[in-house]
């Protein structure tokens, strides 16, 4: 009787094995397909950039297959992205865009 109880949860762990295998090989032809890694990068605009032609740019973004992780618009203009490398340089030509670097962690150490 608990083997039948425990049933739909083995059910819902198997589906959700197949459902994560099924993500990553897709992942991985995405990969193989555009010949680009994807990595993070900070998308910098010129500061007096209108904001329709940000959302205009956002739009173009996620339609390449870029994920937006942080939009900018107080500092600054611009997004933090999950986007593949083949991008960067087609971007960087944009007269709107000021720099494009890669996204990380920033320490800063003193020694006196």
């Amino acid at each position: 009787m608990a083997w039948i109880q425990k049933k739909p949860i083995f059910a819902i762990l198997l589906f959700s094995i197949v459902l994560f295998t099924i993500a990553r090989i897709l992942f991985a032809n995405e990969q193989i397909t555009t010949g680009s890694a994807r990595h993070r990068y900070i998308i910098t605009l010129d500061k007096n950039t209108p904001k329709e032609r940000m959302e205009e740019m956002e739009d173009t973004l996620v339609g390449l297959g870029a994920v937006i992780i942080h939009k900018y618009t107080i500092i600054m203009k611009g997004w933090a992205v999950e986007m593949s490398d083949s991008l960067v340089n087609p971007l960087s030509e944009d007269e709107s865009v000021t720099s494009i670097e890669p996204d990380g962690e920033v320490n800063i150490n003193s020694h006196k």
